[in-house]
Parts: structure tokens; sequence; C-alpha cells
């Protein structure tokens, strides 16, 4: 630490941006996500055979 910016105590004014975006089940935002998780909510959905092979997947999919 040769340089008088160099002290420790500069490093208190860092800053730091951190976003996070995506799409999560149950969850309409990602406040709804974190408020789901601290509560141990569980927030999957489980589908029927019969579901799946309506949306279009494949019986061999569907069996595996």
């Amino acid at each position: 630490m040769d340089n008088e910016s160099d002290k420790p105590d500069d490093k208190l004014d860092a800053l730091a941006v951190v976003g996070m975006a995506g799409r999560f089940p149950g969850a309409d935002s990602i406040d709804q996500l974190w408020q789901n998780l601290t509560a141990g909510k569980e927030t999957l959905t489980t589908f029927t055979d019969e579901q799946l092979l309506a949306a279009g997947i494949s019986a061999e999919l569907v069996a595996d």
C-alpha cells in the first residue's frame, strides 16, 4: 500500500449493482420468489401423463 488511495478504508466506498430476472413457478416477481423461498413454500407443478400427452409431449418421452 504505497499509495494514499490504496488504504483499506477506501474500499468502504465501493458499490456493487446486482440485478436478477427470471420466470419462476408460483411467483410473479422476484420479491414473490424470495417470499416463497423464505416461507418454504413448494411452488413446483407436477403434470399427469395425460396432461403431457395433451400438450404434445411424445409418449416415449412421457414414459421415460
